[in-house]
């Protein structure tokens, strides 16, 4: 059996009243793993704790192999992390920012070959003052990686980027996990992102564990007879469906769209009768298609938490 990089159990956090984590069980593996809930649900609490940044009120926690509590020095010695709003210092270059970095840790790779690993060497001398917001995001992976990780936290990467932004930082990933072998736990609610970049993933919500399992297997199990219809009247169209024999769970998922479950099979036969309840309301319907994604997957679980 492969050794878990991290290791939590029953643990709990609270802060004040309110309990941040209740009681919350997780093993991680090597690889790229995605830590997934909404605002509040608890997971940047996890990681701070996970690097010794606060403490836990209850349970335990080990990060490859040491304790967080009592090795936390020789944890962050030998991880990486870039956190949600990080800020760095504007008047530096980012090479002379990585040398003060690798200088704090006594030991590291060369700034300049981290740079031309994140894509950044033509910044390497510009104030870091004057990068984009992707660029200072490559920053934080190439701060992340100058100590030579065995394994690296990231906190909401793709917060605050543009389209072109994250995808870079995507990208960036899975590139280095390929090349360096570096595993990443990414705390993030962009999913579409993270089914590309994970290979396992947990669902958090309110302090505890939800699902977990390889990215994958989950969409598989939890997407089967998940459906979306394109039409010009979903809210119209929504009632109707539902009394179709066989569909359940109809919402409305934007504003040319619908999802709904059904067992009716082959799917032809769902397509016709949609297409059937739709035309005597001279509603147009587009397309009716399965959907399995990441995404549909987090609202199946989430319901039924």
């Amino acid at each position: 059996m492969v050794e878990p990089i991290v290791q939590v159990e029953k643990l709990i956090k609270n802060f004040g009243t309110l309990r941040a984590l209740d009681g919350l069980s997780l093993d991680i593996g090597r690889g790229v793993f995605g830590l997934i809930g909404p605002n509040g649900a608890g997971k940047t609490t996890l990681l701070r704790i996970l690097l010794g940044l606060i403490q836990g009120d209850g349970g335990t926690a080990e990060v490859l192999g040491l304790d967080v509590q009592n090795e936390s020095i020789q944890i962050r010695e030998r991880v990486g992390v870039l956190h949600e709003r990080p800020t760095y210092p504007k008047g530096l270059t980012p090479v002379g920012f990585l040398h003060w970095v690798r200088s704090t840790y006594g030991k590291g790779s060369d700034p300049e070959e981290i740079l031309k690993l994140v894509g950044l060497s033509s910044a390497a001398h510009r104030k870091i003052g004057n990068l984009s917001a992707g660029m200072t995001q490559r920053l934080g992976i190439a701060q992340a990686l100058v100590s030579q990780p065995e394994l690296v936290f990231l906190d909401e990467p793709t917060s605050n980027l543009d389209v072109v932004g994250k995808e870079e930082v995507t990208q960036l990933i899975i590139n280095l996990h390929d090349e360096l072998g570096v595993s990443f736990v990414v705390a993030s609610h962009v999913l579409s992102e993270l089914e590309r970049i994970c290979d396992s993933v947990a669902f958090i919500c309110d302090g505890v564990i939800v699902e977990k399992g390889k990215t994958l297997d989950l969409i598989r199990r939890y997407t089967t007879n998940r459906y979306r219809v394109t039409t010009n009247e979903p809210r119209q169209l929504a009632p109707l469906l539902e009394k179709i024999p066989g569909v359940a769970s109809v919402r409305v998922t934007g504003i040319n769209s619908l999802t709904l479950s059904s067992n009716l099979e082959p799917s032809s036969k769902l397509e016709h009768e949609i297409q059937d309840a739709a035309l005597h309301r001279g509603i147009r319907v587009l397309a009716v298609f399965k959907t399995s994604t990441l995404e549909d997957t987090y609202l199946v679980v989430m319901s039924n938490e």
